[in-house]
């Protein structure tokens, strides 16, 4: 996972952007995509879709991370109520994991691993 500069606190500035890279890597860039380039949701759907998708990432992630342990535990809790027991156990994505492969071994200081932090 992104790590904050070691001994920083995490600022709010940085979970946008993580949010904004998990929206655009981990939702936006699969099957949705397809749909949007057939047509079959328009532009204002995605533009939609993408505003609530990071809005709620953002929200998850800043409990998650700054929230006390009683909000933590009642985010867990609340999104829990609709936890999917019928979907499949989710498991390593091979085009995220060649991915990391490929930037290790270009250069693990290359601006793809720094471009977290360019923002902050």
């Amino acid at each position: 996972m992104a790590r904050a500069p070691k001994g920083s606190i995490i600022s709010d500035a940085y979970l946008k952007r993580l949010a904004l890279l998990i929206a655009v890597n981990c939702v936006r860039n699969t099957v949705i995509e397809d749909y949007h380039a057939r047509g079959s949701l328009s532009q204002e759907d995605m533009k939609k879709f993408n505003k609530e998708v990071a809005n709620k990432l953002y929200t998850f992630i800043r409990f998650m991370f700054k929230g006390t342990e009683e909000e933590k535990r009642a985010l867990l809790e609340a999104m829990g109520l609709m936890y999917p027991n019928e979907w499949d156990k989710p498991v390593i994505d091979a085009s995220i994991r060649r991915a990391v492969k490929l930037m290790l071994k270009s250069n693990t200081e290359s601006d793809g691993w720094r471009g977290l932090n360019r923002a902050l």
